[in-house]
């Protein structure tokens, strides 16, 4: 969760955070744990954190490489996503609506082909939509496979 990046950005530990908070040591392993925090603890992290509670709401999944978790990835999976903080991919959303894009872009294919009358565009256009679902097949389990080995971190 957020609450865990913010906390080690500033190096305190869950017990300094729970002293500058006013909130339990156990409250906050809860929270960064992934569990539902109420009103007022939100709004004592927030005041700790200097930021708005929105902030602290927010999950986004990102390729943290930085991460000793990351370094001890396998390296064939490195390799995949390599450039891709820089460049693009950096969140498992991007990853995902990439995903959604080649398969759409398979079904429209595919459909165009067989609706297609000419017989000599037909088999071309089913041929790269299948090509197409295939890729978009092998990019879900890149995806699946990276969400296996928890490279996707929380954080803005």
């Amino acid at each position: 969760m957020i609450v865990k990046r913010l906390r080690q950005e500033k190096h305190w530990s869950q017990d300094q955070l729970s002293t500058l908070s006013g909130l339990s040591l156990r409250t906050i392993q809860r929270i960064e744990s992934g569990s539902k925090a109420s009103l007022e603890s939100m709004k004592s992290l927030a005041a700790v954190f200097e930021v708005d509670i929105s902030t602290l709401e927010r999950e986004i999944m990102v390729i943290d490489k930085d991460s000793s978790r990351w370094k001890k990835n396998p390296l064939w999976l490195r390799a995949l996503f390599w450039g891709s903080n820089r460049v693009w991919l950096s969140r498992r959303k991007d990853a995902l609506m990439f995903e959604l894009f080649i398969l759409l872009v398979a079904v429209l294919m595919s459909t165009a082909g067989l609706l297609q009358p000419d017989e000599s565009k037909k088999f071309p256009l089913v041929f790269c939509g299948l090509i197409a679902a295939f890729s978009a097949y092998i990019w879900a389990v890149l995806v699946r496979l990276s969400d296996r080995y928890s490279i996707w971190q929380t954080g803005t």
